[in-house]
Protein backbone atom coordinates (compact mmCIF):
# COMPACT_ATOMS: atom_id res chain seq x y z
CA UNK A 1 0.00 0.00 0.00
CA UNK A 2 1.83 3.75 -0.99
CA UNK A 3 0.98 6.47 0.63
CA UNK A 4 0.95 9.97 -0.68
CA UNK A 5 1.51 12.47 2.27
CA UNK A 6 0.04 15.82 1.58
CA UNK A 7 0.39 19.13 3.78
CA UNK A 8 -1.88 21.70 3.53
CA UNK A 9 -0.21 25.25 4.01
CA UNK A 10 -2.93 27.12 3.61
CA UNK A 11 -4.13 28.38 6.99
CA UNK A 12 -3.10 32.06 7.93
CA UNK A 13 -3.19 32.33 11.24
CA UNK A 14 -4.51 35.40 12.26
CA UNK A 15 -4.38 34.40 15.85
CA UNK A 16 -0.64 34.91 15.40
CA UNK A 17 -0.84 38.20 14.86
CA UNK A 18 1.89 40.72 14.69
CA UNK A 19 4.03 37.36 13.97
CA UNK A 20 1.96 35.82 11.29
CA UNK A 21 1.26 38.80 8.51
CA UNK A 22 0.55 38.42 5.36
CA UNK A 23 3.50 38.36 3.59
CA UNK A 24 4.56 35.33 6.10
CA UNK A 25 1.75 33.52 7.43
CA UNK A 26 1.41 31.24 10.28
CA UNK A 27 2.49 28.30 8.63
CA UNK A 28 6.23 29.58 7.71
CA UNK A 29 7.45 30.59 10.94
CA UNK A 30 9.37 29.43 13.61
CA UNK A 31 7.62 29.21 17.42
CA UNK A 32 10.20 26.94 18.44
CA UNK A 33 13.11 25.58 17.41
CA UNK A 34 14.71 26.33 13.85
CA UNK A 35 12.54 24.97 11.45
CA UNK A 36 8.77 26.78 10.42
CA UNK A 37 5.92 24.25 11.24
CA UNK A 38 6.05 23.76 7.61
CA UNK A 39 9.31 22.44 7.87
CA UNK A 40 8.47 20.45 10.88
CA UNK A 41 4.82 18.64 8.75
CA UNK A 42 6.86 17.99 5.62
CA UNK A 43 9.62 16.32 7.85
CA UNK A 44 6.15 14.35 9.28
CA UNK A 45 5.14 13.32 6.17
CA UNK A 46 8.31 12.12 4.98
CA UNK A 47 8.19 9.39 7.86
CA UNK A 48 4.72 8.46 6.41
CA UNK A 49 5.59 8.38 1.97
CA UNK A 50 8.41 7.89 -0.08
CA UNK A 51 9.77 11.16 -1.56
CA UNK A 52 8.39 11.25 -4.74
CA UNK A 53 5.11 10.82 -2.74
CA UNK A 54 5.15 13.90 -0.97
CA UNK A 55 3.38 16.99 -1.58
CA UNK A 56 2.35 20.58 -0.52
CA UNK A 57 -0.65 22.29 -1.16
CA UNK A 58 -0.94 26.15 -0.24
CA UNK A 59 -1.30 29.59 -2.73
CA UNK A 60 0.07 30.57 -5.77
CA UNK A 61 0.87 33.41 -3.42
CA UNK A 62 3.66 32.12 -1.62
CA UNK A 63 4.80 30.21 -3.69
CA UNK A 64 8.85 31.86 -3.23
CA UNK A 65 8.16 31.11 0.33
CA UNK A 66 7.09 27.48 -0.38
CA UNK A 67 10.12 27.63 -2.48
CA UNK A 68 12.35 28.91 0.13
CA UNK A 69 11.02 26.75 2.85
CA UNK A 70 10.73 22.77 0.67
CA UNK A 71 13.76 20.70 -0.41
CA UNK A 72 14.23 21.02 -4.25
CA UNK A 73 12.75 18.17 -5.75
CA UNK A 74 9.82 19.22 -4.08
CA UNK A 75 9.28 22.86 -4.57
CA UNK A 76 10.01 21.74 -8.16
CA UNK A 77 7.50 19.42 -9.00
CA UNK A 78 5.18 18.25 -6.12
CA UNK A 79 3.60 21.99 -5.14
CA UNK A 80 -0.44 22.62 -6.06
CA UNK A 81 -0.96 25.64 -5.80
CA UNK A 82 -4.11 27.56 -5.37
CA UNK A 83 -4.58 31.23 -6.96
CA UNK A 84 -7.15 31.76 -4.35
CA UNK A 85 -8.07 30.87 -0.24
CA UNK A 86 -11.33 28.70 -1.17
CA UNK A 87 -11.66 27.03 2.42
CA UNK A 88 -10.31 23.38 2.78
CA UNK A 89 -13.25 21.31 0.80
CA UNK A 90 -11.68 22.81 -3.03
CA UNK A 91 -8.19 22.94 -1.35
CA UNK A 92 -8.81 19.10 -0.77
CA UNK A 93 -10.79 18.10 -3.68
CA UNK A 94 -8.30 19.80 -5.72
CA UNK A 95 -5.52 17.52 -4.64
CA UNK A 96 -7.68 14.14 -4.31
CA UNK A 97 -8.01 15.23 -7.94
CA UNK A 98 -4.05 16.05 -9.02
CA UNK A 99 -3.57 12.36 -7.40
CA UNK A 100 -6.20 10.81 -9.32
CA UNK A 101 -4.70 11.82 -12.23
CA UNK A 102 -0.86 10.65 -11.48
CA UNK A 103 -1.99 7.53 -9.26
CA UNK A 104 -5.61 6.08 -9.89
CA UNK A 105 -5.24 4.38 -7.12
CA UNK A 106 -3.13 6.82 -4.85
CA UNK A 107 -4.14 6.70 -1.24
CA UNK A 108 -3.76 9.97 0.75
CA UNK A 109 -2.96 11.11 4.59
CA UNK A 110 -3.58 14.88 4.56
CA UNK A 111 -1.97 17.02 7.15
CA UNK A 112 -2.38 20.71 8.32
CA UNK A 113 0.78 22.55 8.50
CA UNK A 114 0.64 24.26 11.38
CA UNK A 115 -0.28 21.46 14.08
CA UNK A 116 2.11 20.36 17.00
CA UNK A 117 2.45 16.13 17.04
CA UNK A 118 4.83 14.74 19.56
CA UNK A 119 5.41 10.75 19.48
CA UNK A 120 6.03 9.91 15.93
CA UNK A 121 6.14 6.35 16.36
CA UNK A 122 2.12 6.67 18.35
CA UNK A 123 1.24 8.79 15.26
CA UNK A 124 2.97 6.44 12.48
CA UNK A 125 1.00 3.59 13.97
CA UNK A 126 -2.37 5.64 13.82
CA UNK A 127 -1.76 6.99 10.34
CA UNK A 128 -1.31 3.10 9.66
CA UNK A 129 -4.96 1.96 11.12
CA UNK A 130 -6.80 4.95 9.40
CA UNK A 131 -4.77 3.49 5.95
CA UNK A 132 -6.47 0.36 6.59
CA UNK A 133 -9.89 2.05 7.09
CA UNK A 134 -9.44 3.91 3.68
CA UNK A 135 -8.39 0.85 1.58
CA UNK A 136 -11.96 -0.64 3.00
CA UNK A 137 -13.50 2.65 1.77
CA UNK A 138 -13.48 5.15 4.64
CA UNK A 139 -12.57 8.59 4.98
CA UNK A 140 -10.79 8.02 8.14
CA UNK A 141 -10.46 11.08 10.84
CA UNK A 142 -7.38 10.73 13.45
CA UNK A 143 -9.17 11.68 17.00
CA UNK A 144 -7.71 12.70 19.94
CA UNK A 145 -9.09 11.60 23.97
CA UNK A 146 -9.82 15.30 24.84
CA UNK A 147 -7.94 16.23 28.27
CA UNK A 148 -9.39 19.73 28.83
CA UNK A 149 -12.70 21.33 27.83
CA UNK A 150 -11.32 22.97 24.62
CA UNK A 151 -14.73 24.91 23.26
CA UNK A 152 -12.35 25.86 19.98
CA UNK A 153 -12.16 21.99 18.78
CA UNK A 154 -14.42 20.03 16.78
CA UNK A 155 -15.73 16.64 18.55
CA UNK A 156 -16.51 13.66 17.11
CA UNK A 157 -18.93 11.30 18.83
CA UNK A 158 -17.83 8.07 18.74
CA UNK A 159 -20.20 5.27 17.11
CA UNK A 160 -19.60 1.17 16.67
CA UNK A 161 -16.54 -0.59 15.79
CA UNK A 162 -15.74 -0.53 12.36
CA UNK A 163 -16.13 -3.64 10.74
CA UNK A 164 -12.93 -5.26 9.47
CA UNK A 165 -10.53 -2.90 10.95
CA UNK A 166 -9.36 -3.46 13.75
CA UNK A 167 -8.84 -0.12 15.80
CA UNK A 168 -11.52 1.58 13.85
CA UNK A 169 -14.64 3.38 14.62
CA UNK A 170 -17.63 4.20 13.15
CA UNK A 171 -18.34 8.15 13.37
CA UNK A 172 -22.59 8.75 15.07
CA UNK A 173 -21.90 12.64 14.52
CA UNK A 174 -19.78 15.48 14.51
CA UNK A 175 -20.14 18.46 17.00
CA UNK A 176 -18.48 22.06 16.16
CA UNK A 177 -17.04 24.27 18.75
CA UNK A 178 -19.48 23.62 21.75
CA UNK A 179 -20.20 25.92 24.99
CA UNK A 180 -18.29 24.92 27.89
CA UNK A 181 -20.60 23.29 29.55
CA UNK A 182 -20.85 20.40 26.62
CA UNK A 183 -16.86 20.52 26.01
CA UNK A 184 -16.46 19.36 30.18
CA UNK A 185 -18.90 16.80 29.74
CA UNK A 186 -17.16 15.47 26.83
CA UNK A 187 -13.97 15.25 28.63
CA UNK A 188 -15.99 12.73 31.09
CA UNK A 189 -18.25 11.14 29.12
CA UNK A 190 -15.44 8.85 27.39
CA UNK A 191 -17.09 8.89 23.84
CA UNK A 192 -16.00 11.73 22.58
CA UNK A 193 -13.14 12.44 20.92
CA UNK A 194 -11.09 15.52 19.43
CA UNK A 195 -11.29 15.86 15.96
CA UNK A 196 -7.81 16.76 14.92
CA UNK A 197 -8.32 17.65 11.27
CA UNK A 198 -5.72 14.46 10.01
CA UNK A 199 -7.62 12.67 7.24
CA UNK A 200 -6.66 9.56 5.30
CA UNK A 201 -8.48 8.30 2.41
CA UNK A 202 -8.49 6.87 -1.59
CA UNK A 203 -8.48 9.96 -3.62
CA UNK A 204 -11.07 8.36 -5.78
CA UNK A 205 -13.43 8.01 -2.48
CA UNK A 206 -12.57 11.51 -1.63
CA UNK A 207 -13.77 12.95 -5.15
CA UNK A 208 -16.78 10.49 -5.29
CA UNK A 209 -17.76 11.88 -1.18
CA UNK A 210 -17.70 15.47 -3.15
CA UNK A 211 -19.73 14.52 -6.30
CA UNK A 212 -22.14 13.27 -3.96
CA UNK A 213 -22.35 16.37 -1.37
CA UNK A 214 -21.01 19.49 -3.11
CA UNK A 215 -21.96 18.78 -7.02
CA UNK A 216 -20.93 22.39 -8.02
CA UNK A 217 -17.49 21.52 -6.38
CA UNK A 218 -17.62 18.26 -7.88
CA UNK A 219 -18.45 20.09 -11.82
CA UNK A 220 -15.45 22.61 -10.84
CA UNK A 221 -12.97 20.05 -10.56
CA UNK A 222 -14.03 18.36 -13.38
CA UNK A 223 -13.74 20.79 -15.33
CA UNK A 224 -10.21 21.37 -14.32
CA UNK A 225 -9.45 17.38 -14.79
CA UNK A 226 -10.28 18.07 -18.32
CA UNK A 227 -7.60 20.31 -19.05
CA UNK A 228 -4.67 17.85 -17.63
CA UNK A 229 -2.05 17.85 -17.68
CA UNK A 230 -0.58 20.72 -20.40
CA UNK A 231 -3.63 23.05 -19.66
CA UNK A 232 -3.69 22.33 -15.72
CA UNK A 233 -2.15 25.78 -14.55
CA UNK A 234 -4.47 28.14 -16.80
CA UNK A 235 -7.71 25.91 -15.67
CA UNK A 236 -6.85 25.94 -12.24
CA UNK A 237 -6.19 29.65 -12.13
CA UNK A 238 -9.64 30.32 -14.35
CA UNK A 239 -11.87 27.98 -12.59
CA UNK A 240 -10.62 27.36 -8.88
CA UNK A 241 -11.45 31.21 -7.77
CA UNK A 242 -15.34 30.40 -8.74
CA UNK A 243 -15.20 27.12 -6.27
CA UNK A 244 -17.73 26.83 -3.40
CA UNK A 245 -15.65 28.34 0.23
CA UNK A 246 -16.89 26.01 2.72
CA UNK A 247 -14.44 23.52 4.88
CA UNK A 248 -14.37 19.86 4.40
CA UNK A 249 -15.40 19.24 7.48
CA UNK A 250 -18.98 20.80 6.71
CA UNK A 251 -19.01 20.25 3.41
CA UNK A 252 -18.21 16.87 3.17
CA UNK A 253 -17.43 14.75 6.20
CA UNK A 254 -20.50 15.88 8.12
CA UNK A 255 -22.68 14.58 5.29
CA UNK A 256 -20.76 11.27 3.91
CA UNK A 257 -21.59 8.32 5.48
CA UNK A 258 -18.59 6.49 5.14
CA UNK A 259 -16.45 8.17 7.66
CA UNK A 260 -14.57 6.76 10.45
CA UNK A 261 -12.58 7.51 13.39
CA UNK A 262 -9.26 6.36 14.93
CA UNK A 263 -8.59 6.98 18.45
CA UNK A 264 -5.21 7.97 18.79
CA UNK A 265 -2.65 8.75 21.10
CA UNK A 266 -0.30 10.96 20.71
CA UNK A 267 0.85 14.48 21.93
CA UNK A 268 -1.41 16.94 19.90
CA UNK A 269 -1.97 20.52 19.30
CA UNK A 270 -3.56 22.60 16.29
CA UNK A 271 -1.45 25.19 17.52
CA UNK A 272 -4.44 27.52 17.08
CA UNK A 273 -3.52 30.46 19.21
CA UNK A 274 -0.54 31.95 21.66
CA UNK A 275 -2.26 30.27 24.32
CA UNK A 276 -1.13 27.03 22.64
CA UNK A 277 3.24 28.00 23.28
CA UNK A 278 2.57 27.65 27.10
CA UNK A 279 1.41 23.51 26.25
CA UNK A 280 3.62 22.89 23.80
CA UNK A 281 6.99 24.97 24.73
CA UNK A 282 7.31 26.19 27.76
CA UNK A 283 9.95 26.14 30.60
CA UNK A 284 9.14 25.16 34.42
CA UNK A 285 7.13 28.02 35.30
CA UNK A 286 5.10 27.51 32.52
CA UNK A 287 6.20 30.18 30.56
CA UNK A 288 7.17 30.35 26.52
CA UNK A 289 9.96 32.66 25.91
CA UNK A 290 11.52 33.29 22.55
CA UNK A 291 13.70 36.24 21.30
CA UNK A 292 15.15 38.77 24.03
CA UNK A 293 13.05 38.42 26.65
CA UNK A 294 13.32 37.78 30.40
CA UNK A 295 10.64 36.40 32.87
CA UNK A 296 10.78 37.93 36.73
CA UNK A 297 8.43 36.48 38.95
CA UNK A 298 6.19 35.29 36.00
CA UNK A 299 3.94 32.11 35.69
CA UNK A 300 2.21 30.96 32.30
CA UNK A 301 2.58 33.41 30.09
CA UNK A 302 3.89 33.88 26.45
CA UNK A 303 7.00 36.96 26.24
CA UNK A 304 7.27 36.41 22.18
CA UNK A 305 10.13 38.83 21.08
CA UNK A 306 10.80 39.20 17.42
CA UNK A 307 12.24 42.67 17.33
CA UNK A 308 15.57 43.25 16.52
CA UNK A 309 16.18 46.53 18.87
CA UNK A 310 14.31 45.65 21.86
CA UNK A 311 13.97 43.88 25.20
CA UNK A 312 10.80 42.09 26.87
CA UNK A 313 10.64 42.33 30.75
CA UNK A 314 8.09 40.67 31.84
CA UNK A 315 7.63 41.14 35.46
CA UNK A 316 4.80 39.74 37.67
CA UNK A 317 2.73 38.87 35.19
CA UNK A 318 0.68 35.76 35.15
CA UNK A 319 -1.19 34.07 32.11
CA UNK A 320 -0.75 36.97 30.00
CA UNK A 321 0.66 36.73 25.96
CA UNK A 322 3.34 39.62 25.21
CA UNK A 323 3.84 39.81 21.54
CA UNK A 324 6.68 41.98 20.65
CA UNK A 325 7.51 42.44 16.83
CA UNK A 326 8.83 45.09 14.56
CA UNK A 327 5.86 46.87 13.81
CA UNK A 328 3.56 46.28 16.40
CA UNK A 329 3.17 45.20 20.42
CA UNK A 330 0.07 43.02 21.72
CA UNK A 331 -0.14 42.45 25.34
CA UNK A 332 -3.23 40.61 26.32
CA UNK A 333 -4.99 38.06 28.58
CA UNK A 334 -3.38 34.82 27.32
CA UNK A 335 -6.98 32.98 28.15
CA UNK A 336 -8.43 35.45 25.49
CA UNK A 337 -5.70 34.94 22.84
CA UNK A 338 -8.51 32.41 20.76
CA UNK A 339 -10.21 36.08 20.62
CA UNK A 340 -6.93 38.14 18.27
CA UNK A 341 -9.59 38.05 15.23
CA UNK A 342 -11.82 40.41 17.30
CA UNK A 343 -8.92 42.56 17.85
CA UNK A 344 -7.85 42.56 14.47
CA UNK A 345 -11.54 43.52 13.15
CA UNK A 346 -11.22 46.66 15.74
CA UNK A 347 -7.89 47.64 14.24
CA UNK A 348 -8.96 47.35 10.71
CA UNK A 349 -12.41 49.62 11.37
CA UNK A 350 -10.36 52.14 13.16
CA UNK A 351 -6.92 53.92 12.29
CA UNK A 352 -4.75 50.76 11.94
CA UNK A 353 -6.44 48.81 9.04
CA UNK A 354 -3.54 49.22 6.80
CA UNK A 355 -0.98 47.88 9.93
CA UNK A 356 -3.03 44.86 10.10
CA UNK A 357 -3.99 44.30 6.26
CA UNK A 358 -7.33 42.79 4.64
CA UNK A 359 -7.09 39.68 6.56
CA UNK A 360 -3.84 37.59 6.49
CA UNK A 361 -3.46 35.29 3.13
CA UNK A 362 -5.26 38.46 1.46
CA UNK A 363 -2.29 38.40 -0.91
CA UNK A 364 -4.15 35.38 -2.22
CA UNK A 365 -7.90 36.53 -1.48
CA UNK A 366 -10.63 34.90 -4.11
CA UNK A 367 -10.66 37.86 -6.90
CA UNK A 368 -6.84 38.48 -6.81
CA UNK A 369 -5.55 37.73 -10.37
CA UNK A 370 -4.03 34.16 -10.78
CA UNK A 371 0.22 34.75 -10.88
CA UNK A 372 0.60 32.29 -13.07
CA UNK A 373 -1.02 32.87 -16.26
CA UNK A 374 -2.91 36.12 -15.87
CA UNK A 375 -5.99 34.30 -15.81
CA UNK A 376 -8.73 36.85 -13.81
CA UNK A 377 -9.89 35.09 -10.55
CA UNK A 378 -13.37 36.42 -11.04
CA UNK A 379 -14.60 35.57 -13.87
CA UNK A 380 -17.62 33.28 -14.24
CA UNK A 381 -17.74 29.87 -14.51
CA UNK A 382 -19.15 29.84 -17.88
CA UNK A 383 -16.19 31.73 -18.79
CA UNK A 384 -13.70 29.49 -16.87
CA UNK A 385 -14.66 27.00 -18.65
CA UNK A 386 -14.36 28.74 -21.96
CA UNK A 387 -10.73 29.31 -21.00
CA UNK A 388 -10.09 25.62 -20.22
CA UNK A 389 -11.48 24.76 -23.02
CA UNK A 390 -9.29 26.95 -25.27
CA UNK A 391 -6.14 26.48 -23.03
CA UNK A 392 -7.05 22.56 -24.12
CA UNK A 393 -7.21 23.06 -27.57
CA UNK A 394 -3.80 24.94 -27.42
CA UNK A 395 -1.85 22.58 -25.86
CA UNK A 396 -3.56 19.40 -27.82
CA UNK A 397 -5.38 18.15 -24.72
CA UNK A 398 -8.61 15.84 -25.48
CA UNK A 399 -11.15 16.06 -23.09
CA UNK A 400 -11.68 12.43 -22.78
CA UNK A 401 -9.15 11.74 -21.42
CA UNK A 402 -9.58 13.44 -18.04
CA UNK A 403 -10.18 10.28 -15.79
CA UNK A 404 -10.97 11.65 -12.75
CA UNK A 405 -13.60 13.98 -14.32
CA UNK A 406 -15.27 10.63 -15.72
CA UNK A 407 -15.10 9.42 -12.02
CA UNK A 408 -16.87 12.16 -10.88
CA UNK A 409 -19.51 12.48 -13.26
CA UNK A 410 -20.33 8.90 -12.69
CA UNK A 411 -19.91 9.77 -8.41
CA UNK A 412 -22.74 12.64 -9.43
CA UNK A 413 -25.46 9.43 -10.48
CA UNK A 414 -24.36 7.27 -7.87
CA UNK A 415 -22.32 8.59 -5.21
CA UNK A 416 -21.94 7.37 -1.61
CA UNK A 417 -24.89 7.89 0.43
CA UNK A 418 -25.18 10.65 2.97
CA UNK A 419 -24.92 9.74 6.62
CA UNK A 420 -25.73 12.65 8.50
CA UNK A 421 -26.87 16.74 8.38
CA UNK A 422 -24.38 18.72 8.49
CA UNK A 423 -23.59 20.86 11.66
CA UNK A 424 -22.78 24.55 11.86
CA UNK A 425 -19.79 26.17 14.47
CA UNK A 426 -21.44 26.05 17.79
CA UNK A 427 -24.41 23.96 16.89
CA UNK A 428 -25.15 20.17 17.26
CA UNK A 429 -27.28 17.74 15.75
Amino acid sequence: MAIHAVVLAGGPGERFWPASTETKPKPFLRLWGDRSLLQETVERAAALATAERVWVSGAVAYRPLLLAELPGDLARRRLILEPTRRDTAAAVGLVALRLSLEDPDALAVFLPADHFVGDLAAFGQAVATAAAAAEAGQIAILGLAPHRPETGYGYIQCGAPLAGVAGALQVRRFVVKPDAAAALSYVHDGGYLWNCGMVVARAATVLAAVAAHMPELAAGLAAIGRAWPDGWDAAVDAIFPTLPATSFDYGVLQAAGNVAVVPADFPWDDVGSWDALTRVNADAAGNHIHGRAVALDTTGSVLRNESRDRVLVGFGLEDVAVVVTDHAVVAAPRARSAEWKRMLRALREGDYGQLVGDGLGGAADAGAPARRNGVPGDQGLGDALGAVADAGRRNGVPGGEAVAADALAAALSGGPPGGRPRVRPGGRE
